[in-house]
């Protein structure tokens, strides 16, 4: 029983994070959404795409960025590729826990699938509802505290007339976040209908 419980709230946990962290690689790999971002905010999308290009690995940035940009511009590629990884092992443990709950529990599988999948989607529905009101209502405070978090103090503040700030205005911050956000919104209750679904043909 005790085990069943670990492998349950070991599933929770890994399954909001692997979906939270599907929606944002999705977005941030995605040129389409940048080619459109650029065209709404008037910002040069060859400049833009050549920063995507530098995240990906495919090209290095423009000699027109300056030292601190390019220090920067390191530091966010460097957690990008932290945030693969960290997606990478979620996915393996998310396998693997399934595995162990098939292996226990074979008979009454489809069950707990369905369960979990409707507890974990509607928790996830919730946590995204009150992150994306909190966007709305303070985004300033959400972005300050998301950088002080994983940049050090200085190191992410330039001035307007910085090229990255030009190409990555607040505003384009603030819409991949919420177009991430709810991107994760719209599959939490894609999976709570998956569970439903397995629960009434089980």
């Amino acid at each position: 029983m005790k085990r069943q419980v670990f492998i349950s709230i070991g599933l929770f946990i890994v399954f909001f994070i692997a979906l939270l962290l599907s929606s944002a690689l999705f977005i941030v790999f995605n040129n389409d959404f940048y080619l459109k971002e650029c065209g709404k905010l008037g910002t040069d999308c060859d400049k833009t795409l050549n920063v995507v290009d530098y995240l990906k690995n495919n090209a290095e940035l423009s000699s027109e960025f300056n030292n601190r940009e390019i220090s920067h511009m390191k530091n966010v590629k460097s957690l990008t590729y932290n945030i693969m990884a960290v997606y990478v092992i979620t996915l393996v443990i998310l396998v693997a826990l399934m595995l162990l709950t098939f292996f226990y529990n074979r008979k009454r599988f489809k069950e707990f699938l369905s369960i979990m999948l409707v507890y974990v989607g509607v928790f996830s529905v919730a946590l995204l509802l009150f992150v994306l009101i909190m966007a709305i209502l303070n985004f300033d405070l959400l972005f300050d505290v998301f950088h002080k978090i994983f940049f050090e103090k200085g190191t992410y503040l330039f001035s307007e007339s910085d090229l990255l700030i030009r190409l990555f205005p607040r505003k384009f911050f603030y819409d991949i976040s919420f177009l991430i956000f709810s991107t994760a919104l719209i599959s939490s209750v894609a999976v709570v209908l998956i569970g439903l679904i397995i629960k009434k043909f089980k």
